[in-house]
Parts: structure tokens; sequence; C-alpha cells
């Protein structure tokens, strides 16, 4: 520094000499002459706006411009972003134009900032000079569309790619159990996006964001084609005003010629008596001043579209799909009629046709592979959340098929609710997660009234005692048994009239098994349960009815499942009709 220091005084030394020998500074003798250094760094500094005179200039109309470019950036790019994702990862079915889209959105990623500031000058400035020139709506403040609307869409279509893509990733890192748990409980798929998996991603999603706008505000090219001034005066005062943003003066390396200022924000002046200043240094081209000197910072309810949504009113009765939990007096409540379940071209289980009694515990056993989670899944159309699955035959909910055409899936999974493999709570405090699946849908009663459906949902899923101190906590917060009963509650609490059960004891100890299996034998006598199992010994010991499937190779080579026997359960492990039957419960082989 002490070296740098002497080398401008030596050639200010040389300048001053100069300006002397040359009679620019009049009377004045080189004794009179001195260097002197100023901070510029002040609040005046960015309380000023700029100004031709470097003692006063400052940054403020840059601060509000940058402002300003910030706010539509984000009002555009964030809301437009993150529909994209939600509807590309969400809704969208698997199909070439989503693939092509999806594509499209990974290279936009990458295109270089100036092919943007190209398009926004191309479209936004010259195209839509009308709108963005705010002239359309009557306002007069530009004369053409290089104003800070069409700078702020400029760099939100820069930052959108980023934002859909961060939006994206955020949203697949959230588990599919609770896509599946919300959807469960008969929300729509908007229903489940909106309050579950949304809160969930949100944290990634404003990581994505943040970096995308951090982006945009270092961008310099966009600016510069779309029009930001270089010099402007007046603050900014609303979409339609001309703009500028925060510059980056350059450090001056050497001196100017004697008597000018230096351009850079003037962090140093050459001065020789105030009455001798340059008066060239108060004429500067502030046209292009700007520019020379510094740099840019700124470089419904929708349904599942899955799902078949009509509108229509559906011929399932209401009595029939209000569940009342209690018994029923239909021979079947449910029943399969030739049901075969395709995934693509792949048959995973054929020609199944069941019965399930009312008030009764049925158990679907089997070898793995052998089809009875998707046939489970098939009983509330829960199938249906996978694109290429496909049901043939008929699924019969007291008589009506559910996959009739004017049948919605969202109210059958209300009457026939289910329950998953591994514990699934929502990332919601106890009361929450029961609460949540009455509400959305219909519940209208008071506070009290919710309060006392929670705690009866708690009660019959032989979880209040424990909980009813601590209903705030996170579900979380429970043991895995507590998890998969709070998980039975949740489902209970919405007065659904049969309940599927996949391998709920699979990732449990044999406590918490042995709570469940009780609490099955208590709910049977106001719900019909379906349960899949790999233990044969839990399906001894609380079914009434036991469907056994086992895997036949076709002709085309491929495996799937069969219904193989359905009987009493007693009748089944002790006298069974056929040998496969005999063999897999005898060991030999599953």
């Amino acid at each position: 520094v002490q070296a740098e220091l002497a080398e401008l005084q030596t050639k200010f030394d040389d300048e001053v000499a100069a300006g002397f020998e040359s009679g620019r500074f009049g009377d004045y003798t080189v004794d009179q002459a001195s260097i002197e250094w100023r901070n510029w760094f002040s609040l005046n500094f960015l309380r000023s706006p700029a100004s031709a005179t470097p003692e006063i200039a400052g940054i403020r109309t840059a601060i509000l411009g940058s402002a300003w470019l910030v706010v539509i950036t984000v009002a555009f790019a964030v809301p437009v972003g993150v529909g994209a994702a939600i509807y590309l990862v969400e809704f969208a079915k698997p199909s070439r134009l989503n693939d092509l889209i999806q594509t499209n959105i990974n290279n936009l990623a990458g295109v270089p900032s100036i092919i943007y500031g190209m398009l926004g000058l191309a479209v936004l400035v010259r195209v839509l000079e009308p709108i963005t020139s705010g002239s359309l709506f009557g306002y007069d403040g530009a004369d053409n569309g290089r104003t800070i609307l069409s700078a702020g869409v400029t760099l939100g279509l820069l930052t959108l790619p980023v934002v859909i893509i961060s939006a994206q990733e955020a949203l697949k890192a959230v588990p599919d159990s609770l896509r599946a748990a919300g959807m469960a409980l008969g929300a729509t798929r908007w229903q489940t996006v909106r309050s579950q998996i949304l809160p969930v991603a949100l944290p990634g999603i404003l990581t994505g964001t943040i970096l995308a706008i951090a982006r945009a505000i270092g961008e310099t090219a966009p600016l510069i084609l779309v029009g930001a001034a270089s010099f402007i005066t007046a603050d900014p005062s609303g979409p339609f005003s001309k703009f500028t943003a925060l510059p980056h003066p350059d450090l001056p390396m050497d001196l100017l010629p004697a008597g000018r200022v230096p351009e850079a924000g003037c962090r140093s002046e050459h001065r020789t008596p105030s009455a001798a200043v340059d008066p060239q240094c108060r004429r500067r081209d502030t046209s292009k001043s700007i520019l020379q000197e510094s740099r840019m910072t700124n470089e419904t309810s929708t349904e599942d579209i899955v799902m078949k949504d009509t509108g229509a009113e559906v011929d399932i009765t209401e009595e029939a799909m209000a569940g009342h939990g209690g018994p029923t007096t239909a021979e079947s409540v449910l029943a399969t009629r030739s049901m075969s379940v395709y995934y693509g071209n792949f048959r995973a289980v054929s020609d199944i046709s069941l019965n399930f009694t009312p008030n009764e515990i049925t158990a679907l056993i089997g070898p793995s592979g052998c089809g009875k989670s998707t046939v489970l899944r098939s009983l509330n159309r829960m199938n249906d959340l996978i694109p290429t699955a496909r049901t043939e035959g008929e699924v019969l909910y007291h008589g009506e098929n559910i996959y009739a055409d004017h049948v919605d899936p969202v109210v059958v999974r209300r009457t026939i609710g289910m329950v998953f493999q591994k514990p699934n709570p929502f990332p919601k405090s106890i009361y929450e997660n029961i609460a949540w699946g009455a509400k959305i849908n219909g519940f209208k009663g008071s506070k009290a009234e919710l309060q006392d459906l929670v705690e009866d949902a708690l009660r019959n899923a032989a979880l209040w005692d424990e909980v009813k101190d601590k209903l705030n906590d996170s579900g979380y917060s429970l043991s895995g048994g507590q998890q998969q009963r709070l998980c039975i509650a949740r489902a209970i609490a919405t007065k659904p009239d049969v309940i599927l059960m996949d391998e709920p004891c699979s990732a449990l100890d044999p406590i918490a098994t042995l709570r469940i299996e009780e609490l099955m034998l208590e709910l049977k006598r106001n719900y019909s349960i379906i349960i899949v199992t790999h233990n044969m010994q839990q399906a001894a010991r609380v079914s009434d009815k036991t469907a056994f499937f086992n895997v036949k190779l076709g002709e085309d080579g491929m495996r799937t499942g069969h219904l193989i026997e359905f009987s009493e359960t007693d009748q089944l492990f002790t006298s069974p009709k056929e040998k496969d039957t005999e063999d897999y419960i005898t060991g030999r082989f599953g």
C-alpha cells in the first residue's frame, strides 16, 4: 500500500507540474496543490440519487430499481415455476409431450443469459410495447417498452427453469407414503398436495428459489439489452417506470488526465483549489458514464388428473357411500367379479372373484409376488395412482361397480379406507392427523364436536390413554406401534364402511403386533376388514375367512397371480381343498 501511495504521489506531482507549466491553474503555485482522499461510502451515498456531480452522487435510484426488479422477478417466476413443477410431478401423465417439455426445461436452464436478453428485447420491449410501457393502461410515464416490467419478466424467464427444476426435486423428495395416506382418506389429489406435500417440500422449494433469484440479481446482459438506463435521477414509481440497477464501479488503477475527476464514483480526487477545478469535470457525457464506468450486478379444488373426475352425480347411493361404520344388511359389502389387473402389458392378477362379508375380517395370504396387495389396492382404486395400472372386470360395493365411468374414485376412498404396511402419519400433530381427514371430507361440526370425533377415533384405536396429554405433539414422536394405531384412528375418523390393511404389522414388534390384532377384533364389530398378511399364524388368529393366492406361469411365460382357494379360515387351515394351499400352509414353499 505504501508503495502504491508513493507511486500515486509521484504521478500526482508530475501531473500537477505539467498543469502549472501549461498555465492551467492560473496564478496558483505548486505549493498550494495537494491530494485529498474522501470516503465515498456513507449514508448520503445510499440515500442520494444519481448525479453528474460526484460529491453528491448516490445509488438510491439503483437500489430502488433493483428492488423493483426482484419483486417482479419473484412475482412472475415463483408462482409459474412452482405451479409448473406441481403439475409435472403430481398431475401430468407420462407422455411424449411431457417428456419433451421436461427436456426443454432442463435445456433452458443452461441457456446463456444474453439469449434471454435478446428475447426480452424482441418480444417484451418491441412486440408487447403497449403492455410493457403501460400505454395500454393509460400510463404516460414511458415512451417505449424499456421499463421495469420488461426487465423483471425477462429475469423471471431466466430464472424460471431453475425454479421449476428445484421445485420438482423438492416434490419428488416427499415420500409417496404421504400421498397414498392422503388419497386413502378420500382427499382429492390437489387437497393432498396442498395440505400434505407442499408443506414438506417448501424448504427445498425456497432454497432453489433463492438460488435462482440470486442468479437473476447477478446477471448484466439481459438488463443491458432490455434497456436499463445508464443515468437516471428519478426514482422508479411502478412497473412502467424507466429504471437503472445497482452498479459495481471499477476501481481506477491510474490517475486521469490533469484536473479530471476519476470517473468511477470519485473515490479519490485530484484536487487543485476549488476555484481552479477543471469545468470539464462537471460537463461529463452522462449518456456514457455509467455504462463505461460500472457493471450491473443484475445480470382446482382441482381433482386428480391421473384419476377421473367427471363432476357427475354418482349412481352409488349416498346411504351406501356415506359409510356409517355400522353393520350392513347386504349379503356382500364388497365383491370382485372376474377382476384382472394389468401394469402396462403385464397381467399381475387374473380372474379374481371374491365376496367380502360385512363385519368380518378377511385375510389374503400367499407367497411374495402373487398379487395380494394388488388385489387389495384395487378394492378402493388406489391402483389408479399408478399411471400404467389398468383393471378389468368388476369390483362391486353394495352391488355398484366402483370402476364404472360415472363413479368418482375420491368418493370410493371415503367409504373404503386403507391402512398401509408401514406407519405413515402426516408431519402434523397427533390431533391434526385425525382431524384433517374429517375436515377434507366436509365435517361441518363445531370445534367441540371435532374434538369429540378425534377422541372417539383415538379411543377406538386403543390409543387415547397413551396420547391424551400430548395431542399437540408430532405424530412422528410416537413409537412404531403407536404410529400404526394413529393411522388406524385416522382411517376410522372418516367413518368408512370397509377398512383395507396392507400388512399392517410387518414393521412392528410382537407386542405392538398383538395390540393391532386385538384392535382388529374390536373394530370388526363396526367395520368390514380386509387384511393382507404374510403371517399365516396371524391370519389364523384374527380372520374369519381366508383367500389363498399363488403364482402361475402363463403361455407367454409371465408370472400371474391367481386365486387358488377361498373359504372359512378354520377350514382352509385344517382341511384345504387344493394341494397348493396345503403345501403353502405346511411350509413346503412360500
